[in-house]
């Protein structure tokens, strides 16, 4: 069964402390001396010990440290990217905030030339609407005035039928009435005579 590297670690840990241990509390005897039987077996666990991290832990702490390395370089490139997009937005708006002014003038020239546009379309319409107005006004009253020149003649005819037909019954006495009956009588017959030949 293979084991994972930070088992391999761990086991190559304990050896070394063990091998410490032991080494500092060999045999109750102070000595100055160096025991070079106990150095090379310490040199030789922690060379152990520096293998086995290599060998089982080596390809996990390779990965490891590359993909650090791929994650802080990527983070380095976008942050570089991130700078240059704001560098470039920082220039745009510096660009447009000196053209500013240019830009403000050439809305106030394009509102006052709709404003003026506009206008003189609202005063065309008006003066359309007043002559229509002024057109159907003539109409109206001279339609009134002939419809009250005709009543006026109409009231004028009855009136003076009225004041004829009183004057008559007042003047005109019983033989004048035939009188008058016999000579329209005669003028009819005459005009009747008149039509047959």
């Amino acid at each position: 069964m293979k084991r994972s590297w930070t088992a391999w670690v761990a086991l190559a840990s304990l050896f070394a402390a063990r091998m410490a241990f032991a080494s500092g509390h060999g045999g109750g005897e102070e000595s100055h001396e160096i025991d070079w039987y106990h150095l090379g077996g310490q040199i030789f666990t922690f060379f152990v010990f520096l293998g086995v991290l290599a060998r089982y832990g080596g390809p996990a702490l390779r990965k490891f440290f590359l993909a650090r390395h791929e994650e802080v370089k990527k983070a380095v490139e976008e942050a570089q990217r991130a700078k240059a997009d704001a560098v470039a937005k920082a220039a745009e708006y510096d660009r447009k905030m000196a053209d500013i002014e240019g830009e403000l003038k050439k809305l106030q020239d394009t509102f006052a030339s709709a404003a003026q546009s506009e206008k003189q379309k609202l005063l065309a319409e008006a003066e359309a609407t007043a002559k229509r107005i002024e057109k159907d006004t003539h109409a109206l009253i001279q339609s009134e005035l002939e419809k009250a020149q005709a009543q006026l003649r109409s009231d004028a005819a009855d009136m003076a039928v009225k004041l004829a037909s009183e004057l008559l019954s007042r003047e005109i006495k019983a033989d004048d009435q035939k009188r008058l009956v016999s000579e329209f009588m005669q003028a009819l017959s005459k005009n009747a005579k008149q039509k047959a030949a």
